[in-house]
């Protein structure tokens, strides 16, 4: 399941190179880092997308992925980086 995702990530990021007005790309990407546990890559896709795409029914959806997303993170105790 996780060489999908690489290989999804793949084309979505390549659109994004190749024609970075498509808001779908950054849509599809947002949710698969947010699947993959890379949610700060989840949000700044997902950012991008909601300023490219403005008052669809995605864009709500969107928000909602985010703010469960910042509520989670926000709960849990900082980690220590290792000295």
């Amino acid at each position: 399941m996780q060489e999908s995702y690489s290989k999804a990530l793949f084309y979505y990021e390549k659109g994004i190179e190749v024609q970075p007005s498509i808001s779908t790309n950054y849509y599809r990407a947002a949710q698969i880092y947010l699947n993959i546990t890379e949610e700060i890559w989840s949000m700044i896709y997902g950012e991008t997308f909601m300023k490219i795409e403005r008052n669809s029914h995605r864009t709500k959806e969107n928000g909602k992925m985010f703010l469960t997303n910042i509520k989670v993170k926000l709960n849990q105790p900082p980690t220590r980086l290792s000295q």
